[in-house]
Parts: C-alpha cells; sequence; structure tokens
C-alpha cells in the first residue's frame, strides 16, 4: 500500500495506473470510505480487494492508496469527486511547500493557481522571484527619517522620571 505523501502521480489517481498491467485501479481512501462501500462502487468483492492488496481484515485507513482489481467501471457519486478534488489540491499544495519550502498554504496556493495549478509552471514562476528577491535593491522607505522618529515614539513606551507609571 502506498500513502498519499508518496508521490504517486496526480494525473493517474484515483483510477488507472498504467503499472501491473492495467489489472488495477488506485483508489484513494476518503473520509466515510468503507471496504464494503468500494466493492459496490467498483464491483468486486472483498476478497478480490484484499487479495490485490495483502490485507487480513476489512480496516481501510483514510489517505491510503489502494489497488482495487480492474473488472468494471466504476460509479463516483458528485461528493466522491468533489472530495477527490479537495484532497488532490491539498496534496499538490504540500508537494509545492515541502520542494520550495515555502511556510504557508496561502502562499503556495497563489503560485499553483496562476499556473492553473500545474506544479511545473508554478515551481519556474516561484524560482523566478525567488531569484529575483535575492539579487532585487534593498528596500529602502519613502517616509521621511523625521517622520521615523515620531513613529518609534508612539511604538515604544516612555518611563516618566522618579515614576513607575507609563505614559503613551
Amino acid at each position: 500500500m502506498n500513502c498519499i505523501e508518496n508521490d504517486l502521480s496526480l494525473d493517474d489517481t484515483p483510477l488507472s495506473i498504467p503499472n501491473d498491467g492495467g489489472e488495477f485501479y488506485t483508489h484513494i481512501i476518503l473520509e466515510g470510505d468503507t471496504m464494503a462501500g468500494l466493492c459496490i462502487k467498483y464491483k468486486v468483492s472483498v476478497t478480490d480487494i484484499k487479495d490485490a492488496n495483502h490485507l487480513y481484515t476489512d480496516r481501510i485507513h483514510e489517505r491510503t492508496a489502494l489497488r482495487i482489481p480492474r473488472k468494471h467501471t466504476p460509479t463516483f457519486s458528485e461528493s466522491e469527486a468533489a472530495g477527490l478534488e479537495e484532497l488532490l489540491k491539498n496534496r499538490l499544495i504540500n508537494r509545492f511547500r515541502r520542494k520550495t519550502a515555502i511556510k504557508t498554504n496561502e502562499e503556495a496556493l497563489f503560485y499553483l493557481e496562476n499556473a492553473n495549478m500545474d506544479f511545473a509552471v508554478a515551481f519556474s514562476l516561484w524560482a523566478e522571484d525567488s531569484s529575483w528577491e535575492k539579487t532585487a535593491p534593498a528596500f529602502k522607505s519613502c517616509i521621511p527619517m523625521s517622520c521615523h522618529e515620531e513613529l518609534e515614539l508612539f511604538e515604544k513606551p516612555q518611563y516618566k522620571r522618579g515614576c513607575c507609571s507609563l505614559v503613551f
């Protein structure tokens, strides 16, 4: 079994992965999936799934990829498709963050959305920005120095002489 953190290709999930001679679908377990539900969806038996994945029990875990024997065309509901889309989007964001060392999902999503969720294009956009940030001149404020000094007065508490109280 492969976990979602492994490098399963986004183009191949959830249905077919061409290895195994096309004999299996790959299904990523979402919240609410059950072994019985997968059997109905893919029109296979519990034993078929257990044998394909070397499982001893009917227990399945969210975010785990299972191999499902390819016997019939599966059926998906709209909510399952939406849940899978959200899962794949989060997976793509996390991969992008790991590759770029970006700290927030919002920043990673910014690059991915500007690249129409194309990982390679988003990475090249990030690389251009990162390179520019390293070579760009230091930021200089347009506020005159006297204004900076006045602003600092408001930021730092002042103490009255001979007294313990703060003056703001």
